[in-house]
């Protein structure tokens, strides 16, 4: 049974790696790597680190989310655009194409935003006065629409 303390996004990433070290047990390391498709040293690693720190040492060791690529200067920009004017990613990405010939994508704008803790910006309600009806729109009775009636 796996550990609770393993994430939830890794359970399923850890108990195929107990399932690859229980072939190799039977089989042997060459085999479990080769019918799994990984590489020996991957695998000579596992029985280790189980053995050391059982289950979560199963845990990937690589980061969620690869660095990212954008330069500084465009980070900063992103975060002038939404402090100074409050704009949103679509109009940020329209003035950084624009002005400064920077072509970033409007999701990126958003996430970069959203790690640097910037809220996001309030859609702006339009304000309607309510609809006046005219005196000849005014709905007629029941009994007036049948029968021509009026019960006044």
């Amino acid at each position: 049974m796996i550990d609770r303390s393993i994430s939830r996004g890794y359970r399923w990433k850890v108990q195929g790696r107990l399932a690859v070290l229980e072939y190799a047990v039977v089989h042997g390391l060459k085999p479990a790597a080769a019918r799994f498709g990984l590489d020996r040293k991957t695998v000579r690693q596992w029985p280790d680190r189980a053995r050391e720190a059982g289950a979560p040492g199963l845990v990937p060791r690589y980061p969620k989310r690869r660095r990212r690529r954008i330069p500084l200067e465009v980070v900063e920009l992103i975060a002038h655009a939404r402090r100074e004017f409050g704009w949103g990613a679509c109009r940020t990405r329209l003035w950084l194409m624009r002005v400064h010939q920077v072509k970033v994508a409007a999701k990126t704008i958003t996430r970069i935003g959203d790690d640097l803790g910037l809220p996001r910006p309030q859609r702006a309600t339009r304000r309607r006065s309510p609809r006046q009806l005219k005196p000849s729109a005014r709905k007629a009775a029941p009994l007036e629409a049948v029968a021509g009636i009026s019960s006044r």
